[in-house]
């Protein structure tokens, strides 16, 4: 694996997994290719493996992996349309592309051996799952899927141990 993301913060504080970080299907450095997400979407039955972080677990445990479509200072639900942003210095910014919500009804994690699905209601703005995670090296894959089968990585992935 290349570079691995630490899941324990020797403060407890939660650990930031962003899409500009994993591995293996889209890659796009700038926010509109986080708001425009329509070539981002997998086809009901898609055959293309999910993305996924690859992370160290330094203490095994409990923890909790908080799987969200929008950042949380944003304070959107996972199905929201976010507006443009302010353009900079009057000029048309990455940020300036609308935000495309995801009309998802059920979050998955994997971390290649533990397979959870969970409910996502319409105005949840992320799933958390609680799961024991073994030490060592693991690729940790996060998504949602709508009611038709499409799919779309999780952008945003919040993980902390559980005290």
């Amino acid at each position: 694996m290349s570079s691995l993301c630490s899941l324990d913060d020797p403060a407890g504080r939660s650990v930031a997994l962003n899409y500009h970080d994993c591995i293996g299907r889209h890659i796009f450095w700038f926010q509109d290719g986080i708001r425009n997400i329509k070539s981002k979407i997998d086809p009901t039955n898609s055959k293309r493996p999910p993305a996924f972080w690859p992370v160290r677990v330094v203490t095994a445990g409990e923890y909790t992996i908080e799987l969200r479509r929008w950042p949380k200072e944003a304070g959107a639900s996972i199905h929201a349309n976010l507006p443009p942003g302010d353009k900079v210095y009057g000029l048309r910014a990455h940020r300036t592309t609308p935000g495309t919500g995801f009309p998802a009804v059920k979050a998955q994690l994997s971390d290649g051996k533990l397979h959870i699905t969970k409910a996502v209601k319409k105005n949840d703005a992320g799933v958390a799952f609680r799961v024991e995670l073994a030490k060592g090296s693991q690729r940790l894959s996060a998504g949602f899927v709508d009611g038709k089968g499409k799919s779309l990585d999780a952008f945003y992935v919040y993980v902390s141990k559980s005290k």
